[in-house]
C-alpha cells in the first residue's frame, strides 16, 4: 500500500476506533508518513491510530500533542470572546471546524488552524478594541470579508461580516447576503446562533469547492464530509439540500465527492474505486490542507481555456501582471481608490514579487511550461 493510501486507511481506523492490521503498515517509511500527514493537516488524527498499533513516534506524538494543546486553549479563548460577544449584545455564529471537531471520536483527531466566527459587523470597532487589548494584531484587506486576529502561540480568531465575499462569486455573496434570516437562535446564551444540519452542510461544502476550484483542497475535507454525515445523513433534507446546492452551482461537486467520501472511508480496500473516483482522490491527495500554486495555475488556465484557446500562456502572464480591478479592491485598496496612480500599482507588484512570491512565482512557471508540453 502506497503511503497516500496507508495515510488514508489509518485514518479510516481512527475514526472507526479499530486497531490498524499491522502486516499493512510493519514496512511503513514512518517520516514519509508524517511528511503527508502534515501536509494535509491529520498527524494528530492518524497518531491514534498509530499508537492503537503499539507504533510509537516521536513526531506524531508530538504533533498530537500539539492539537490538543491548541483545541484546549482556543476553546477557552473563544468562550471569553464569546462572553464579550453576549455582555456587548452581539449577534455571532461560530463556523465549520468549531462544531466538526466535537464529531471526531477524540479530542485531537480534527486540527483546527484558525476559528471562523460570523459577527454582526456593525459593532467590529469594539470587538476589535477589545482583541487587541487582549494581545491580538490584526490583518485584514479593508474590503475583504473577514478580519483575521493573532496572538501567540497558536490563537488565530477570524471575524467574518459575510461568510462569502462579493469577490468570489456574485451568486454566492448574494445566497448568504441576508445570512441572519437562516440563522436559528442557540438556547443557553442570549446572542449566539447556529444553522441548521441541512444549511451548515451546504456551507460545509460551498466553502469546499472554494478552496477546491482555486488551488485544491486535501484530505480532511473529505473526512469532514465523511464525519458529519455519519452522523446525521439519515436525517437530513437531501430535497432542499439538492435544491439550494443546485442555487449555488455545486450540486454536481455535492454529489460526486459526497459520494468519494463515503467509498474511500467506509472501506480499507481502494481497488475497487473506477477512473473518475481514482482522479478525484488523487485531486485531494496532491492538494494538501490550503491547496497548491500548481492547482491554482492549472485552474486558471482552464478558466481562460474554456473561453478561448489562442494565446492561453501569454493571456495567463498578461492577466498575473495587469489583475481585474476586483483584487486592486480587496487586496490594494489604495491604488483602487487612486486609479490614477494605478500604473504606480502595476510596477509596486512587479516589483515586490520576486521578493514575496519568489516561490509561487517558481511553480507557476513551472506549470506553465507543463501546460505547453500538455
Amino acid at each position: 500500500m502506497n503511503t497516500r493510501y496507508l495515510m488514508i486507511y489509518l485514518a479510516s481506523c481512527a475514526m472507526h476506533g479499530e486497531i490498524p492490521d499491522k502486516r499493512k503498515i510493519e514496512s511503513v517509511d514512518i517520516e514519509k508518513l508524517f511528511d503527508i500527514c502534515k501536509f494535509h493537516s491529520i498527524a494528530g488524527l492518524v497518531a491514534y491510530a498509530l499508537e492503537s498499533a503499539g507504533i510509537k513516534d516521536e513526531k506524531f506524538e508530538k504533533e498530537k500533542s500539539l492539537v490538543i494543546r491548541n483545541t484546549i486553549l482556543l476553546d477557552s479563548e473563544r468562550k471569553k470572546i464569546f462572553e464579550f460577544f453576549e455582555k456587548e449584545k452581539i449577534w455571532y455564529m461560530p463556523l465549520k471546524g468549531v462544531y466538526l471537531k466535537e464529531l471526531y471520536p477524540k479530542i485531537g483527531m480534527r486540527q483546527m488552524c484558525d476559528n471562523d466566527i460570523l459577527i454582526d459587523m456593525s459593532k467590529i470597532g469594539v470587538v476589535d478594541e477589545f482583541m487587541k487589548n487582549r494581545g491580538y494584531t490584526m490583518d485584514k484587506s479593508e474590503e475583504s470579508h473577514d478580519w483575521a486576529y493573532q496572538k501567540p502561540v497558536c490563537y488565530n480568531y477570524e471575524m467574518h461580516k459575510t461568510l462569502v465575499g462579493d469577490y468570489h462569486n456574485k451568486v454566492w455573496y448574494d445566497y448568504y447576503l441576508n445570512v441572519k434570516d437562516r440563522l436559528v437562535k442557540d438556547e443557553g446564551n442570549n446572542y449566539g446562533f447556529h444553522f441548521t444540519n441541512e444549511d451548515f452542510y451546504i456551507y460545509m461544502r460551498l466553502h469546499e469547492y472554494k478552496h477546491f476550484s482555486a488551488s485544491g483542497i486535501g484530505i480532511r475535507s473529505l473526512i469532514d464530509v465523511y464525519v458529519f454525515l455519519n452522523r446525521y445523513e439519515k436525517e437530513l433534507d437531501w430535497k432542499y439540500i439538492e435544491a439550494e446546492c443546485r442555487k449555488l452551482g455545486i450540486v454536481d461537486f455535492e454529489q460526486q465527492t459526497r459520494k468519494l467520501a463515503g467509498l474511500v472511508f467506509s472501506s480499507y480496500d481502494f481497488s475497487f474505486l473506477d477512473s473518475k473516483n481514482k482522479e478525484l482522490l488523487e485531486y485531494y491527495l496532491s492538494s494538501g490542507t490550503y491547496g497548491t500554486v500548481e492547482n491554482l495555475t492549472k485552474n486558471k488556465l482552464n478558466d481562460l481555456k474554456a473561453d478561448d484557446k489562442k494565446f492561453l500562456r501569454l493571456r495567463y502572464v498578461f492577466r498575473r501582471f495587469f489583475p481585474p480591478m476586483e483584487i486592486y479592491r480587496v487586496w490594494f485598496p489604495f491604488f483602487y481608490k487612486h486609479k490614477i496612480l494605478l500604473p504606480v500599482g502595476w510596477l509596486y507588484r512587479i516589483i515586490r514579487a520576486p521578493f514575496y512570491r519568489r516561490k509561487r512565482i517558481k511553480n507557476e512557471l513551472k506549470e506553465l511550461k507543463n501546460n505547453k508540453k500538455a
